[in-house]
Order: C-alpha cells, then sequence, then structure tokens
C-alpha cells in the first residue's frame, strides 16, 4: 500500500514529494494516518 511506503520512508523524502510522486493526497496520507493510530470504539471491550 502507497501509505505503508509512505510511513516507512518518511524520514528519507519529504512526504510532498512522495504523495506526489505516488499519485495520492496528503490530505488522505494524515488522514490515514490518524485512522491508524486511533482505538476503534468497537475494540474497547464493554
Amino acid at each position: 500500500m502507497k501509505y505503508v511506503f509512505i510511513e516507512k520512508y518518511q524520514a528519507e523524502f519529504s512526504i510532498k514529494a512522495m504523495c506526489r510522486v505516488l499519485r495520492v493526497a496528503r490530505s488522505g496520507w494524515y488522514a490515514w494516518r490518524l485512522r491508524r493510530y486511533q482505538v476503534s470504539p468497537r475494540a474497547v471491550p464493554p
């Protein structure tokens, strides 16, 4: 997945450049990153 690639190489290349080359929106990348680290309400036991 493109977002995983961006996450892996963000220390070496700029997010802006990778998003442009991979043809993904930066807003999509940042939204994916936020969702990835948030806990779903369904994942929390009652």
